[in-house]
């Protein structure tokens, strides 16, 4: 049986935790690797550490024991250093199947199949090179050419959970919770009924399709009309493999689903002498999809160049490194009045995660400073008042985690502390997605303390 590539290290993760935590009642996976993370910290073991690194490029979505994984985005990939031609190489290409794969740690099985990362033409000097792609576009027993919509990656399949109850279970490129995301909730309720029925009719396979509304245009203008889930590929959960194309267009007339558009009297070189063609607002590009002889797919972009040129414009315009920037040098009104409509809502996420950020920085130093005060309060009592400043110093080096002990400094002190801005320069996106985690985990520790220093007090009573 076919086994995804990241579930094996998954399921070493699950084993290390499980060893320490016996039984599992926590089952975040993201606080799993931060306990084997502060274990390969004291123990300096080697192959923890190396299997904490493959999880390090995956930003991952949580709902209880259900978690997505997806690569990072190529500016944060950038600042961690990877290098963006050899990354989906990394660890047999690994990291082509985490585009937005989701898995039950609970069960340790695939939920959702994602289809696999494919690059644009000759967009690498590998797989994605003109002399690659043209001598499997010659070999190829089977090709399929639809259109590329430029709309919104969402997959759906019907599963059964762990209380034995049916449901339908989704995600986006970085959402699973229906309630958490706009455009996964809208996705969900324009499947029509029969594009229902036939996700209930195929359960072990994730159904894959394009969101296209227009309250999530991008770039391509689409109408009303157009709206709705197209239909893209279907891949099993079983044993990975892709449903045959012409089969799927013949369920997806069964089931009268919609279906991005097949053409069948294009070739390769047709479609390259067409992409001056096109506006941006007009066509995306295309997609080519050849299977060879031992029935693997392997898929090429094929994208307009003024869509390229406007969305590699843009795509610089909204990255999250230049909101940071725009909110530590207090630019951001101005910043996002100059932002594209159809940009907006990606802007307005990348602000929100970095507000999230400094809340989240700001409530753990002040958490720890009430910890200290509390812990304290006899000394602060009763110590002269030139001797206080030197205690507090002493207990926040001996007991706050590093990631905010100099705020919690700062807060003795009374000093500003700069939440978004670092030896003279703004953060990296990166910086404070890492950052985040460590803050998140200082508030629990924090929590924790608190509690036990409770009972302590009750005990000592």
């Amino acid at each position: 049986m076919w086994k995804h590539p990241l579930l094996g290290y998954i399921k070493q993760v699950k084993a290390i935790y499980e060893y320490n935590n016996k039984p599992i009642r926590d089952w975040n996976f993201k606080h799993w690797l931060e306990d084997l993370s502060e274990q390969a910290e004291k123990t300096h073991d080697a192959s923890l550490l190396d299997l904490l690194k493959v999880f390090e490029p995956l930003d991952m979505t949580i709902d209880n024991e259900y978690v997505l994984f997806h690569y990072k985005g190529f500016i944060d990939l950038s600042d961690m250093g990877y290098s963006e031609a050899d990354f989906f190489y990394l660890y047999d290409g690994l990291y082509q199947e985490c585009r937005s794969c989701v898995f039950d740690v609970k069960k340790e099985e695939l939920v959702l199949a994602s289809l696999p990362k494919w690059k644009n033409y000759n967009e690498d000097a590998f797989d994605w090179s003109e002399k690659n792609i043209r001598e499997k576009y010659t070999s190829a027993q089977k090709i399929w050419i639809t259109n590329k919509m430029d709309g919104s990656y969402q997959q759906f399949r019907y599963i059964t959970n762990d209380t034995g109850f049916e449901m339908f279970f989704g995600s986006g490129s970085q959402a699973i919770d229906l309630n958490a995301s706009w455009r996964l909730r809208e996705g969900f309720y324009l499947l029509t009924d029969s594009q229902r029925k036939m996700i209930q009719d195929y359960p072990d396979y994730t159904f894959i399709f394009e969101f296209i509304s227009t309250k999530n245009a991008i770039v391509v203008h689409y109408t009303k009309e157009q709206e709705g889930m197209y239909l893209i590929s279907a891949r099993s959960c079983v044993n990975g493999t892709e449903m045959d194309f012409d089969t799927l267009r013949s369920i997806a007339a069964l089931y009268d689903s919609k279906m991005v558009e097949y053409y069948d009297s294009e070739n390769l070189d047709s479609l390259l002498a067409q992409v001056d063609n096109f506006s941006s607002n007009e066509k995306e590009g295309w997609v080519i999809r050849m299977r060879d002889e031992n029935d693997n797919d392997f898929r090429v972009k094929i994208k307009c160049t003024d869509y390229i040129l406007l969305h590699r414009v843009i795509s610089k315009q909204v990255s999250p490194n230049a909101v940071i920037e725009a909110l530590a040098y207090d630019k951001y009104d101005d910043f996002y009045s100059k932002v594209p409509d159809a940009f907006k809502d990606i802007v307005k996420g990348f602000y929100l995660e970095t507000i999230n950020y400094v809340s989240t920085r700001t409530i753990a130093a002040e958490i720890w400073h009430y910890q200290m005060i509390e812990e304290l309060k006899e000394q602060l009592e009763n110590y002269p008042e030139n001797y206080i400043n030197k205690l507090k110093m002493v207990w926040i080096t001996e007991n706050v985690p590093k990631c905010i002990a100099s705020d919690v400094r700062n807060m003795v002190n009374e000093k500003k502390t700069q939440y978004l801005i670092r030896r003279g320069s703004p953060y990296r996106h990166a910086e404070i997605l890492k950052l985040k985690n460590q803050h998140e985990k200082a508030i629990r520790q924090a929590k924790e303390r608190h509690e036990n220093f409770k009972k302590e007090v009750v005990n000592n009573g």
